[in-house]
């Protein structure tokens, strides 16, 4: 964890990942059960990507190739795929 670049290191804090020489976030549910399912977005990052919930630890993508599209970074990836918080991936129209 401590190789995160900049951007990662306040949302991997936010999103509960323990950091070497960094506190505890304590805002993770605390029930495993009450967790969102594996693929929910749980934030837009506007410019960095999309974070997603996983079985683990939440999932930043930054990157994605969407298929009969160019690959997208960021804002883009943020503006093709059209998707909220709480949504999962792979469901909806985007």
């Amino acid at each position: 964890a401590d190789a995160l670049s900049p951007e990662a290191r306040p949302l991997a804090e936010r999103w509960g990942l323990a950091i070497a020489d960094g506190p505890t976030p304590t805002d993770q549910p605390a029930d495993p059960a009450s967790a969102p399912s594996p693929g929910t977005v749980l934030a837009v990052e506007s410019g960095l990507g999309l974070v997603v919930a996983t079985g683990g630890c939440p999932l930043l993508i930054r990157s994605a190739q969407r298929e009969g599209k160019a690959p997208a970074t960021g804002q883009t990836l943020i503006q093709q795929l059209g998707i909220k918080p709480g949504e999962r991936l792979g469901e909806g129209p985007g």
